[in-house]
């Protein structure tokens, strides 16, 4: 009897225990996710939350320090690959232990979203700081570009093969090439040779399940995507094929400022009826921040064909051959960025760039242009308010900025990058 009863109690305690075990078994945790991780990755490429170097490695690229501050959702690991394998096992190890994988090229996402969330959920990073490899080939005019590398990264080695090549991205030299080209990649050479998503002839790409891709293995619907449909959204592009495209030895840029006091808002006007209509050589762009506009131009040619050209299509400008900077197209991204072709830039230089990307980025107040509309059209809508001189002419309201209005070459509405 006495052995009965404590048989049945070792079974009762026993039952209650394992009833209990089963109740507070461990779910998923960071630290399965990085134990999957460590199997396919050296454990050198990974920084969990609590490492030393995980501040500095989660702040090398962010651009805006508003994303620093402690509110911000921080990652629980970053993830730094230096090769295809390594994403792929990120991508496995995030699906089986529900981590989402967020993916930051060049730090250039003035949101934060390649790093940060905007809600509390368990998220990784993926950062391609250690991939920028670029391999030019100048014999077939390509180049394949890893998705970390910057522009500038990419243009100097392109230079070293040649000046006569070029290729149609951006003109910041420290955007990353996976963002700039995911996102489209406007520049200053769009009305010659379109956006870099339009020069992007193959791609090595990792899907959701984690494979490796590239154009002969992908859909062309999926080939369509990754080239403009944003970064992320239809994998991680792990490098990209570009086309390198044509260049004059020497092109010709200029920059020239007009105050409100001098025209600016009339010589923004007139701009954007003159712009579809020039040469696809000759690019114009405005910068306006505070009562100036800056109209920036570049030209496939040299000072002696522009500048009867800028005055039989747009004199009211007032452009002249004293205003032309004659160089390579390499030399033109740090003029058109920095306003100087190649000097190190002051800080006073880099403060006022940083303004005015930051001025570039507030939302406009009356959007001027959208994709598949007739820009001029929509620019002269406007400029009619009630008091007849709509939101460009009144005081007490915006100033056009960096981002408005760009007209699309030969007055064409803008249609999705890629065809």
């Amino acid at each position: 009897m006495a052995n009965s009863r404590a048989f049945a109690l070792a079974f009762l305690l026993c039952a209650l225990s394992c009833h209990a075990a089963a109740s507070y078994a461990p779910v998923p945790a960071k630290d399965d996710f990085f134990g999957c991780l460590v199997k396919e990755i050296p454990a050198r490429l990974l920084y969990a939350k609590s490492s030393p170097a995980f501040p500095t490695v989660l702040a090398q690229t962010i651009r805006n320090s508003r994303w620093s501050s402690p509110q911000n959702v921080k990652p629980l690991y970053i993830i730094t690959p230096t090769n295809a394998s390594h994403i792929q096992s990120a991508v496995v190890c995030g699906r089986r232990h529900s981590i989402r994988l967020r993916v930051r090229s060049g730090g250039h996402d003035y949101e934060g979203l390649s790093y940060r969330s905007e809600k509390p959920e368990r998220f990784a990073v993926v950062d391609f700081n250690k991939m920028r490899t670029v391999s030019v080939d100048g014999y077939a005019r390509t180049a394949w570009v890893d998705s970390g590398a910057q522009l500038g990264e990419l243009y100097y080695a392109i230079a070293k093969n040649s000046l006569v090549l070029a290729f149609p991205a951006g003109v910041c030299p420290t955007i990353g090439v996976g963002g700039n080209f995911a996102g489209g990649g406007f520049g200053m050479l769009l009305r010659k040779y379109g956006i870099a998503a339009e020069n992007v002839i193959d791609v090595k790409v990792v899907d959701a399940s984690g494979k490796l891709l590239d154009k002969s293995s992908m859909s062309a619907d999926h080939f369509w995507a990754v080239r403009g449909g944003g970064g992320e959204s239809f994998g991680i592009v792990v490098s990209w094929q570009v086309k390198l495209l044509p260049v004059p030895p020497t092109v010709t840029v200029f920059k020239i400022p007009k105050t409100v006091n001098q025209g600016a808002i009339d010589l923004i006007d007139k701009w954007q009826l003159v712009a579809p209509a020039l040469p696809a050589d000759l690019m114009i762009r405005v910068l306006a921040m505070r009562d100036t506009a800056t109209f920036e131009a570049m030209y496939l040619g040299t000072c002696k064909t522009l500048t009867p050209l800028m005055c039989s299509k747009f004199p009211e400008l007032g452009m002249n051959s004293s205003h032309c900077n004659e160089m390579p197209w390499i030399k033109t991204i740090p003029f058109i960025h920095l306003g100087h072709p190649g000097r190190p830039p002051q800080p006073e230089q880099q403060l006022q760039t940083l303004r005015r990307i930051q001025v570039g980025l507030r939302l406009p107040a009356r959007p001027q242009a959208r994709v598949g509309a007739d820009p001029i059209r929509l620019a002269r809508e406007a400029r009619r308010g009630d008091d007849g001189h709509g939101p460009l002419r009144c005081h007490h309201q915006r100033h056009p900025r960096s981002g408005d209005a760009v007209p699309s070459p030969q007055g064409r509405p803008l249609q999705h990058p890629v065809r």
